[in-house]
C-alpha cells in the first residue's frame, strides 16, 4: 500500500509496476500522514483529518500485515518560509 499526498499520487505508477499482482495507492494531495495536526487551510485540515481516519481504521480491520511505504513531501508541511497554507501544526 503507498500511503501519502500528492507526491505517492505521483510514484504510484512506479510501486504498481514493482508490484504487479497486488498495489494500492492510498493519497489525498496536500495531506501530511500524521494524527493530530493543524493547517492554516481549516477546510483542508478537516478533510485530511477524515482521509487519515479512514485509511487508519481500513489498515487495522482489512490490510493487517501489508507492507505500507508512507511517501509525502513531509518538508513542505514544515516550512515557515513559504506562507502556504499547507504549514502544519502538531496539536
Amino acid at each position: 500500500i503507498l500511503f501519502g499526498d500528492s507526491h505517492a499520487e505521483s510514484t504510484a505508477a512506479a510501486v504498481q509496476m514493482e508490484n504487479k499482482q497486488a498495489a494500492l495507492s492510498w493519497a489525498r494531495g496536500g495531506c501530511p500522514i500524521l494524527q493530530n495536526f493543524e493547517m492554516h487551510d481549516k477546510e483542508l485540515t478537516d478533510k485530511c483529518h477524515g482521509f487519515m481516519r479512514e485509511k487508519l481504521d481500513t489498515l487495522a480491520k482489512s490490510y493487517q500485515g501489508i507492507p505500507v511505504i508512507l511517501f509525502s513531501r513531509a518538508a513542505m508541511y514544515l516550512d515557515t518560509s513559504r506562507g502556504n497554507n499547507y504549514r502544519t501544526y502538531i496539536a
